[in-house]
């Protein structure tokens, strides 16, 4: 495709728009959580847009710029290109609409807005399914996403059966219509798989124990209980392992070491390790994660933030290395609050992780500070999505689809357009 597109480039005055070209390469990095060089070909595709371009198109290559905005934690770029394409009132073809929603939810889903993004995946499922039926890939995907948001949003409930339920279909789905094993869309799906089935298993025991054994069991009961239950996990975990193992094969084959794909890998097989008690093993992954994106994000990012948390987690809760947590516990925070503001969620499992470090440390003053922090950023959460749910751009006219504005907005320009 990239020598096509170079040939075409090249045609002196060509009236020929490939926009929509430069989407699919934008995407196909995207798939390869190559994420900066899928932002350069989004850019291309968006200036590569004119006046007398069909709308549908001009809303597709935009909409894919507002996936590519939010992965990058452009958020405030993200958020005015979707109210600004909130102002088309014209009718839109389902299929665009759908793609547009699908984008948006991925917006909301970066933002911290879990609930808002799964209700968008579960409207696009639904039209995904009754545009091109069950056994289809753009359904199968869908499937895909949506699991990924309940499995971010479940979190609070650890009620994961929904988000186990539509990813077991999009990986049915992709296996039916003969996707091979190393297709990374399937080989994604088995990650986030990977991931409910650890929460799952982490799950069995705590829930397991109270539901089945109390004291009007017998205690020879009881044992036997606590066994199966035991070897439920084991089996659970065992099976995450694999699927984590074949999804760093796989980009390793595809990307190399020094790719977010593969750091993605370490990162999810290092928070494994710690489940199954291979403290050494979760402590080497973490680290690998870490210094692959800093070496390709910078020290400052939030996904260098969420490895550096779940190693302080790993030296908290296990290794008791309570200092180095603490440093890392604090890097991540400062990252988090830079980046999102004073209400982003993984703040508080920052929060909940210095509580605990301080306590073992004996550090009242400092524990106290930060179970008040806790509960400010429960105080104040609702107020928060209020704000975020009612806020307006006055910039935005109606109807105003002008390419102009849209490029003004991905250039962060200032200028009265």
């Amino acid at each position: 495709m990239l020598h096509t597109i170079g040939v075409i480039e090249k045609i002196e005055r060509r009236k020929l728009c490939i926009a929509y070209a430069y989407v699919a390469v934008s995407q196909y990095y995207y798939v390869l959580m190559e994420f900066n060089e899928a932002w350069s070909w989004a850019f291309k595709a968006v200036y590569e847009l004119q006046d007398k371009s069909a709308d549908i198109l001009k809303l597709l290559v935009i909409s894919h710029a507002i996936r590519v905005c939010s992965v990058l934690n452009k958020l405030s770029t993200a958020r005015k290109l979707i109210n600004q394409l909130h102002t088309y009132e014209k009718e839109i073809d389902q299929n665009v609409d759908v793609d547009i929603l699908l984008n948006i939810a991925c917006y909301s889903l970066k933002a911290d807005l879990a609930k808002d993004s799964i209700n968008s995946y579960y409207i696009a499922l639904d039209s995904r399914r009754n545009l091109f039926g069950y056994y289809n890939l753009h359904t199968a995907i869908v499937f895909v996403d949506y699991a990924y948001a309940r499995y971010v949003c479940d979190y609070s409930t650890t009620d994961f059966n929904e988000a186990m339920r539509s990813i077991l279909q999009g990986i049915f789905i992709m296996e039916k219509i003969g996707l091979p094993n190393d297709n990374m869309l399937l080989v994604n799906a088995g990650r986030i798989k990977a991931l409910i089935l650890e929460e799952k298993a982490l799950d069995i025991m705590d829930r397991g124990i109270d539901i089945y054994i109390h004291d009007g069991i017998r205690d020879l009961q009881a044992d036997g209980i606590k066994r199966l239950l035991e070897r439920m996990k084991r089996n659970m975990l065992n099976e995450a392992e694999a699927l984590h193992l074949k999804a760093l094969e796989v980009s390793l084959k595809a990307v190399g070491m020094k790719a977010l794909l593969t750091a993605k890998s370490y990162c999810n097989l290092g928070r494994l390790y710690q489940s199954q008690e291979k403290y050494t093993q979760s402590e080497q992954m973490h680290l690998k994660a870490i210094e692959i994106k800093e070496s390709i994000l910078g020290k400052d990012n939030p996904e260098v933030a969420l490895s550096l948390g779940h190693l302080a987690s790993l030296y908290t809760y296990q290794l008791k290395k309570y200092q180095e947590a603490e440093v890392l516990y604090l890097r991540s925070k400062t990252i988090y609050e830079t980046t999102y503001g004073q209400q982003y969620t993984g703040l508080l499992y920052d929060f909940q992780g210095l509580v605990e470090v301080y306590r073992e440390l004996n550090d009242i003053e400092k524990c106290n500070q930060y179970t008040e922090n806790m509960r400010r950023f429960h105080e104040t959460r609702e107020a928060w999505l209020h704000e975020v749910h009612t806020a307006t751009d006055e910039n935005c006219t109606k109807d105003d689809f002008s390419l102009e504005k849209f490029k003004c907005i991905l250039n962060e320009c200032a200028c009265d357009k």
